[in-house]
């Protein structure tokens, strides 16, 4: 979950027995070392608003792509080209 972005600049590490990740900073680094914190005593429930937000973004992906998929192969000239070169339409009712 942590991309590149946030790591740069930190050795981590990760104890998967212990479920735990650590973080310094390297040696030239800008950032400074991090304060100790507690560690939850347990796991968030993420319920319904986590399988809302998967949903929505796998909406929202699938829509970017069907989008650009349309977009090029309209400015290639392709899309509606078939037999006979037209486009046609089945409606099931």
């Amino acid at each position: 979950m942590l991309g590149d972005a946030f790591l740069r600049g930190w050795y981590s590490t990760h104890d998967y027995n212990s479920k735990m990740m650590g973080f310094a900073p390297h040696a030239t680094s800008t950032k400074r070392a991090p304060v100790k914190g507690t560690v939850p005593k347990e796991m968030m429930d993420g319920g319904m608003d986590v399988v809302l937000i998967v949903v929505l973004s796998i909406i929202i992906v699938t829509v970017i792509t069907l989008s650009i998929v349309f977009i090029t192969l309209a400015l290639n000239g392709s899309l509606g080209k078939g037999k006979d070169d037209m486009m046609v339409f089945i409606i099931k009712e």
